[in-house]
């Protein structure tokens, strides 16, 4: 299967594809009610400076909502990003509006 005189034949494209270019599916997850598109760098960065953008808003808002948890707190390591830096952005913009129990309950033991 796939091999033609004991060579094997390729059937996908030979253009790498970056692991980079590919869009993360937490960004789609906070993208997919805007039109004002936010890269998760810029997203984080947001939260590391302890800014709400208001363009932003939906996008700040899904991240803390509609993501599961698992996948947050994955990003927060791999971009390592404090989580006292995230509980405290949670509670000055977020629970007022968006309450999350799941995350609240996560981050329970943080102390900032």
């Amino acid at each position: 299967m796939g091999r033609k005189n004991g060579t094997r034949r390729e059937t996908y494209s030979r253009t790498p594809r970056a692991a980079e270019n590919l869009i993360n599916p937490i960004e789609i997850c906070v993208n997919r009610q805007s039109q004002n598109y936010i890269t998760i760098e810029d997203l984080l960065g947001l939260i590391n400076h302890a800014v709400f953008d208001e363009q932003h808003s939906i996008q700040i808002y899904n991240l803390f909502t509609e993501v599961p948890l698992q996948m947050i707190v994955k990003l927060f390591l791999d971009h390592q990003i404090d989580e006292a830096v995230f509980k405290k952005y949670y509670i000055t913009y977020i629970q007022p509006i968006y309450p999350n129990k799941e995350l609240e309950e996560m981050l329970a033991y943080v102390s900032i």
